[in-house]
């Protein structure tokens, strides 16, 4: 079998590194820390209400996958970090431990702690959430730990980083959603939009029609009426990105797929060789052309 080397289809370069998201605009802005502390209290049972007691601590310039982090705060003794995503991605407790280092290295720097002192220094707790409301069907909350990823059978005793993953989308997680409207408002809007594509809307359609809709029964009213025009425009980008991943992947599994046929053809070729068949008579048996046929078995004899 020939051993030459595949010539790789290159993928579309898509460029997230400046572009929000819906999530990140409804709970992730100074504007709209109210939405944010209504979710961590949901979260956390709890009834914190100083607007002013805590802190974003986003990182701004840390990117992940071309894209940045959503929201990350420091809050109660807590560093939270609050991520979405549509489409489930194993590989999030990696991310997350990734980025929460980035977090303790800044707070540590900011505060001037010694790591290297006789002195215990006090780090703030880990909260570690995923958002998730893709179309894939998944439970209403799942836990990912980072040992899954770990290569030796025999994992570190007391080691552990895990995410918890809930799924929003409506109908999903209800106890959250009624202790939380701007949640709930939120897999509202998402599934208005996604209904209305499904009767055949355009995207911009789909989405403007959504948020009318949304202000008209009070879901995300207020929000809406002031960002109608930055919603739909953060929409049509994660509904074109979602797109043009979609064709990447459609793509790259024809691509795989007429390699795999062309790598079983050189296959049946080589073993009929093998076993005494001319190159005339496979020619004639596959119906290809004999120069071509010649040209696989010389090919895949100088692999050999």
């Amino acid at each position: 079998m020939s051993k030459r080397k595949k010539r790789k289809k290159a993928a579309p370069k898509i460029n997230r590194e400046h572009k929000d998201r819906l999530f990140r605009l409804i709970f992730g802005t100074e504007e709209n820390k109210k939405n944010l502390l209504c979710l961590y209290n949901a979260l956390n049972d709890s009834h914190y209400e100083d607007m002013e007691g805590f802190e974003f601590t986003t990182l701004e310039d840390v990117i992940y996958m071309g894209m940045k982090n959503d929201i990350s705060i420091l809050i109660q003794s807590r560093m939270v970090l609050y991520e979405h995503q549509s489409t489930y991605n194993p590989n999030m407790p990696l991310r997350g431990f990734l980025y929460i280092a980035k977090l303790y290295e800044k707070y540590i720097e900011e505060h001037q702690l010694n790591i290297y002192g006789r002195k215990l220094i006090k780090l703030p707790t880990p909260e570690y959430i995923v958002f998730y409301n893709g179309m894939e069907e998944r439970a209403e909350e799942e836990v990912l730990r980072l040992s899954d990823a770990f290569m030796a059978e025999k994992k570190m005793e007391g080691y552990e980083w895990s995410v918890r993953i809930l799924n929003v989308n409506y109908g999903k997680n209800k106890d959250l959603m009624e202790k939380c409207k701007p949640l709930q408002d939120y897999a509202i809007l998402v599934g208005k939009i996604r209904r209305n594509m499904a009767e055949g809307f355009s995207p911009q359609e789909s989405i403007d029609k959504a948020v009318v809709d949304c202000i008209q029964g009070d879901i995300l009213a207020e929000f809406l009426r002031k960002h109608r025009a930055e919603v739909l425009n953060v929409c049509l980008t994660e509904y074109n990105e979602e797109r043009v991943i979609q064709s990447i992947r459609e793509e790259e599994f024809e691509f795989g797929l007429k390699q795999g046929i062309e790598q079983g053809i050189e296959q049946l070729i080589m073993n009929s060789y093998r076993k005494g068949k001319t190159p005339e008579a496979i020619a004639e048996f596959m119906d290809m052309p004999l120069e071509k046929v010649k040209k696989i078995i010389a090919d895949s004899q100088k692999a050999e």
